[in-house]
């Protein structure tokens, strides 16, 4: 498998010609950034369970949610589009000191996503939580363990998801272009820590309701791409290209603005699929139980 270990700003963007333009380069080869140092340092860089540390870092976006599919192609793809912007996963090295020989070892992880203006200048950053909300919005993640307190229940629950989907959409009134996102997913509970008893159907619908508020999440990193960066990853642009071809010539022409100023709502609708082989916490007493 390959990979293209970048540096996180780009001086120029003609430096990628050469990728689109080498037929000895493979498009579908696995992108990422570099935080802080070189991709010499990275390839150099020890992963205890691999012997090819890259193959870590695919794993370890794969771990996090993503499908994996971090290509260049999808990279360049997107620096063609008229709105949508390009990002890429971030890798970070670590020092582990030992004091005994006084030696460092380098490591690296997942540290979050890169964002970049049509400039291919580097606009900012999210951090791995933002990062997941990124990528189930644009449809690209794949499974995630969400954990929220659930004050009806003294406690928490664990809900991980294996089928997650989403919807972006598009709609224009009195000149304001607004989105409704709807997020949706199934899984199975992992845990249950709460006095709930999940075999009863209230409290089933009442923990889907808990998890749902996970929404927020999802929209607050809309809006922080909106406020702090006024660059489109999520692919808004391309919605509104398909329902008003029209009114998007006109659009496109100040699309980061129009960005900006569109006004966003975030539905989740979560499904529990399985709450496993008890419906309360073992560690329960009979008169401890919500039923």
């Amino acid at each position: 498998m390959d990979f293209l270990g970048l540096r996180f700003n780009f001086r120029k963007s003609s430096v990628l010609d050469t990728y689109s333009r080498d037929p000895d380069i493979r498009l579908r080869a696995d992108a990422l950034i570099v935080k802080g140092n070189t991709a010499k340092q990275f390839l150099e860089a020890s992963y205890p369970l691999e012997n090819i540390p890259a193959l870590g870092a695919l794993k370890e976006h794969i771990q996090m949610g993503g499908l994996g599919d971090t290509s260049l192609l999808n990279f360049l793809m997107a620096i063609t589009s008229d709105g949508i912007t390009p990002t890429l996963p971030i890798i970070a090295l670590s020092h582990s000191s030992k004091e005994q020989d006084q030696t460092s070892t380098k490591g690296f992880q997942i540290v979050g996503m890169a964002l970049f203006n049509k400039d291919l200048k580097l606009a900012g950053f999210l951090n791995i939580q933002e990062s997941q909300s990124y990528l189930w919005i644009v449809n690209h993640l794949k499974k995630q363990t969400i954990t929220v307190t659930v004050p009806q229940g003294n406690g928490n629950a664990s809900l991980h998801m294996i089928k997650m989907n989403s919807k972006i959409i598009p709609f224009i009134q009195d000149h304001t272009i607004k989105y409704d996102i709807v997020l949706s997913g199934e899984g199975i509970i992992r845990e249950n820590n709460t006095n709930l008893d999940l075999t009863q159907s209230k409290n089933l619908a009442l923990l889907e309701h808990v998890l749902e508020k996970g929404e927020k999440q999802a929209l607050h990193t809309i809006e922080k791409v909106q406020e702090q960066y006024g660059t489109d990853i999520f692919g808004f642009d391309e919605t509104i290209h398909q329902k008003y071809p029209s009114e998007w010539k006109a659009l496109k022409k100040n699309w980061a603005k129009q960005f900006q100023k569109a006004q966003v709502a975030v539905h989740a609708n979560l499904t529990i699929r399985r709450v496993g082989l008890t419906g309360p916490s073992l560690q329960l007493k009979k008169n401890e139980i919500i039923k």
